[in-house]
């Protein structure tokens, strides 16, 4: 009964495996591959043909309004519509979407394109 550990004589206990099993990192690897397609197919739905058609909605105009006096004024803090204070929405989005008219100028696509990372975000 020296040399075995399991208390019962003759049994012997079989060693521990070295590492990960390989079926493992293969399930991760797999796991994310579907990842980035899932991530490439809802990107490229989402921005298809993001800044061709114009700014239907009066919330979307007036929105570009905000970001478009934003970038003009340098004034991420406060936003203005007409030279007004407009506190009605929250300033992240405003501040965003300013910075990428900083960016790529008053289009379409600059106004839509915070929309397009803040869904990104959510997967």
């Amino acid at each position: 009964m020296v040399g075995s550990q399991s208390g019962v004589e003759g049994e012997e206990s079989l060693p521990e495996p070295a590492g990960p099993e390989p079926v493992i990192e293969e399930r991760s690897q797999v796991s994310r591959l579907r990842f980035v397609l899932l991530f490439a197919l809802v990107l490229a739905a989402l921005a298809f043909g993001l800044g061709k058609p114009p700014l239907f909605d009066s919330d979307e105009g007036r929105n570009a309004e905000v970001a478009r006096e934003m970038a003009a004024t340098n004034d991420y803090v406060l936003p203005h519509l007409n030279a007004l204070p407009y506190l009605d929405k929250p300033i992240l989005f405003f501040a965003a979407s300013a910075g990428f008219v900083e960016i790529f100028g008053p289009t379409e696509l600059a106004v839509r394109l915070p929309s397009l990372f803040f869904a990104l975000a959510t997967i």
